[in-house]
C-alpha cells in the first residue's frame, strides 16, 4: 500500500472516530431536608464540580447532589457524605477507597452541589475542579476553589475567597463594621462591588496587573518593581479589605 493510501485510511479511521457518539454517562440525584437548628455553620467540600448556595428565610437546609460519571461502577464509587456535629453541618463528596480501583475521579466523576441555606448562616465552600457561587447570604462567607472561579453577589457578612487558578468577584448589599474581608488569587483578577457609603482599611497588592477602584484609595508603585499597591483608610469605620493577586488585576468598585 502506498504512503499517500495509507495516509488516506489512517484519516477515514480517525474521522471514524471522532464522529462516534460519546460514550452514554450515568447520574444520581440525593435530595436531602435538613434541620439546621441551632448548628448554623454549613460546610461543603467538593473534588470535581460547583458548588451553588442560594440563601432561603426557612429553618431547614435543602441540599441536591447530583453525582455524574461514566458508569455504573464509577458512580457507585462516588459518595456524598453528611455529617451533623460541633455546632455545624459538613457535606463532603469522597470517594470510596474499597473502590478506588475501578474508577478515576479525575477522569470522569463529578458532583454538582446546590444549596439553600438559612440566610443568617456560616457557610464555608471549597472545591478542587469547580466554580463557586453564592448568593444573598448575610452570615460570613468562605469560599475556595483550586481551579476556578469565585462569584459571591448580595451578602452582607464577612467575605473570605481564595483561588489559584480563576477570577473573584464580589457584590456586597452591606458591610458592618468591624468586618474582616479578603480576597486571595494566583492566576486570576479581583473584582469586588462595595456600597457608596462603604469605609475601612484597604490593602491591595498585584504584581501583574492593574488596580483600579472608584473610590479615592491612593495607588502606589512598590520602588524597583513593576507591584502595585494601596495602602489607605477610607472614613473610620474597622471594616478591613485585604486584596492579593499574583497575576491579574484588582477592582474595587462603588456599587
Amino acid at each position: 500500500m502506498s504512503i499517500a493510501r495509507r495516509t488516506a485510511t489512517y484519516l477515514a479511521a480517525a474521522l471514524c472516530l471522532a464522529a462516534a457518539p460519546l460514550a452514554a454517562r450515568v447520574t444520581e440525584v440525593l435530595e436531602r431536608s435538613l434541620e439546621l437548628g441551632e448548628q448554623r455553620a454549613v460546610v461543603v467540600n467538593n473534588i470535581n464540580g460547583p458548588i451553588e448556595i442560594t440563601a432561603t428565610d426557612a429553618d431547614r437546609l435543602a441540599l441536591r447532589a447530583v453525582k455524574t460519571a461514566s458508569n455504573a461502577a464509577g458512580l457507585e464509587a462516588i459518595e456524598v457524605r453528611i455529617e451533623e456535629a460541633s455546632g455545624r453541618i459538613q457535606i463532603d463528596a469522597r470517594i470510596n477507597k474499597s473502590k478506588r480501583c475501578c474508577f478515576d475521579f479525575g477522569d470522569s466523576g463529578s458532583v454538582a452541589f446546590e444549596l439553600a441555606v438559612p440566610r443568617a448562616a456560616e457557610v464555608q465552600a471549597r472545591s478542587v475542579n469547580g466554580e463557586v457561587r453564592i448568593r444573598d447570604m448575610q452570615g460570613a462567607v468562605r469560599a475556595k476553589t483550586v481551579n476556578g472561579s469565585v462569584d459571591i453577589a448580595d451578602v452582607g457578612g464577612p467575605v473570605a475567597t481564595e483561588t489559584v487558578n480563576g477570577e473573584v468577584k464580589v457584590a456586597y448589599a452591606a458591610v458592618g463594621a468591624e468586618q474582616a474581608h479578603t480576597f486571595k488569587a494566583v492566576n486570576g483578577s479581583l473584582q469586588v462591588l462595595l456600597p457608596s457609603e462603604v469605609s475601612g482599611s484597604f490593602r491591595a497588592d498585584t504584581v501583574n496587573g492593574s488596580i483600579d477602584t472608584d473610590f479615592p484609595l491612593k495607588l502606589e508603585q512598590s520602588k524597583g518593581r513593576r507591584s502595585k499597591r494601596i495602602r489607605a483608610q477610607l472614613g473610620e469605620n474597622g471594616a478591613t479589605f485585604t486584596f492579593r493577586t499574583v497575576n491579574g488585576s484588582i477592582e474595587i468598585l462603588e456599587r
